[in-house]
């Protein structure tokens, strides 16, 4: 029998609303792993400079200071010293299948950087976001670069537009803690839920993106 494909905690499409969720935690870090070499590759960086802009803390990766290749292992150290009991977010860009460009996932595993185009890099976090930015190929390289920014920027918004729902605690910077980095969570307004099953029904685009979870990584090499 074949590997069985793995799920996503949840998806959306970056044109519909996020999905309404809330994740108790406070003690949270973002990895946005990615470069500004390749405009496919910037979604990372993106997503770290409008946290950034919008006051949220502890974020690593932006255009200016983007987490690649090159030193993704000593960036990960640094987290690991000054965090060591955070939740840690990883967030990249991802290839798949054309039906599932323009899709955002939510795992509950870390991110992969480097898995879609054969880099061998160290896992990041706990839990992984990733946006399909474009269809996988013979030539991802060349796909990447001729991603359109305006796209990847449309997708960008969408995960700060989740996180800032998603992540109150860390936005109001509020004085709840976690042990462990466990990750609570759960709809808004009901209790939270037990289990794998965190699919949201409330948008018409959901469903699997298990096609498209290898991630670029920051081609900075």
């Amino acid at each position: 029998m074949g590997k069985k494909k793995e799920k996503p905690v949840f998806c959306w499409h970056y044109e519909d609303p996020v999905p309404d969720y809330v994740f108790l935690n406070n003690d949270v870090v973002f990895v946005c792993v990615g470069t500004d070499r390749f405009t496919g590759d910037c979604l990372g960086p993106l997503v770290g400079d409008m946290l950034q802009a919008k006051g949220i803390p502890n974020v690593y990766g932006t255009i200016d200071q983007p987490v690649h290749a090159m030193n993704i292992v000593e960036v990960l150290d640094v987290v690991e010293r000054n965090h060591p009991e955070a939740c840690v977010i990883g967030i990249d860009a991802s290839l798949g299948r054309i039906k599932n460009v323009g899709r955002i996932a939510f795992w509950d595993k870390a991110l992969e950087p480097g898995s879609g185009v054969g880099k061998d890099l160290p896992p990041v976090g706990q839990y992984a976001i990733t946006g399909v930015v474009n269809v996988s190929g013979v030539n991802d390289h060349v796909v990447l670069a001729n991603t359109r920014l305006s796209f990847v920027r449309s997708l960008a918004k969408s995960i700060v537009s989740f996180i800032e729902q998603a992540f109150p605690y860390v936005v109001l910077d509020m004085a709840a803690t976690t042990s462990e980095a466990q990750m609570s969570f759960s709809r808004r307004g009901s209790k939270p839920r037990q289990g794998g099953d965190f699919y949201d029904q409330t948008t018409s685009r959901l469903g699997t993106t298990s096609d498209a979870i290898f991630t670029i990584g920051g081609q900075d090499s």
